[in-house]
């Protein structure tokens, strides 16, 4: 066997990201017959290029799997984020995905999430202390 060095890295690079999620679609692929984690974001921008807001996600198979949505504090209670939401999962639907899953925190956008139509399927309780990570998903 060869000799095998273990790196821990708390800033790991794009290009060793994208090595590992090769490696993952590598193994996937014969079984699946289609790629996974595709990356997909959508940002919203003022004219300046300020970001006011984005969404990114990656399309596994016929899954979104949506990883972070922000939307900055001055344009927040304007739809944007649930827009931004609506347009991600409607590119996700051209690429082939029937279902979407996201999580969250009890003390950050469980209520934005069920009024965009997502269901809780588990929760981790005290994650952290005194708080609860809650998992989503909705059918597209």
């Amino acid at each position: 066997m060869k000799h095998i060095e273990l790196k821990l890295d708390l800033s790991p690079t794009q290009a060793s990201l994208d090595e590992l999620a090769a490696g993952l679609n590598e193994h996937s692929l014969p079984i699946v017959e289609k790629p996974g984690f595709q990356p997909v974001a959508l940002f919203a921008r003022e004219k300046c290029n300020r970001l006011q807001g984005g969404v990114y996600g990656r399309i596994n198979w016929n899954w979104l799997s949506i990883s972070r949505l922000w939307v900055s504090p001055d344009s927040r209670g304007r739809g944007l984020g649930s827009t931004l939401l609506r347009r991600l999962e409607a590119e996700a639907v051209l690429r082939g995905c029937t279902n979407s899953h996201v999580d969250t925190f009890s003390f950050q956008a469980r209520e934005f999430y069920l009024a965009n139509g997502y269901k809780p399927f588990a929760e981790l309780q005290d994650y952290p202390d005194g708080h609860s990570r809650i998992y989503l998903k909705k059918s597209l």
